[in-house]
């Protein structure tokens, strides 16, 4: 298997990892150790949660793709989706508090 961390190929062997879970382990604290965040994790060029590691098989895999970034960068993209997040929501009750023209006679 090959593991990319940020388009760049790692030079190591997997000793210890024996699942997909410990692979992204191993490479999270490593990442964390230097102050980094994995952002984004594919798998033979699949977007993939965490979550979902437990349940591929280690040696049907080709490929691992880790984005990885500062705390900083963390920090700013977290807050970029978090506001996305807010105007949906509050386009979405826009909507609902929304009065349309029918409504608004109907009311008079």
């Amino acid at each position: 298997m090959n593991i990319y961390v940020n388009e760049q190929k790692l030079d190591a062997s997997l000793d210890q990892e024996k699942t997909l879970r410990d692979v992204y382990d191993a490479v999270d604290r490593w990442s964390r150790n230097q102050n980094h965040y994995i952002m984004n994790l594919m798998v033979d060029r699949q977007e993939v949660a965490p979550s979902r590691l437990d349940a591929m098989n280690l040696n049907e895999v080709e490929r691992l793709d880790f984005t990885v970034a500062e705390q900083d960068q963390f920090i700013v993209e977290a807050a970029h989706e978090l506001d996305r997040y807010l105007d949906q929501v509050g386009s979405f009750l826009f909507q609902k508090e929304y009065l349309t023209a029918e409504q608004l006679e109907q009311l008079q």
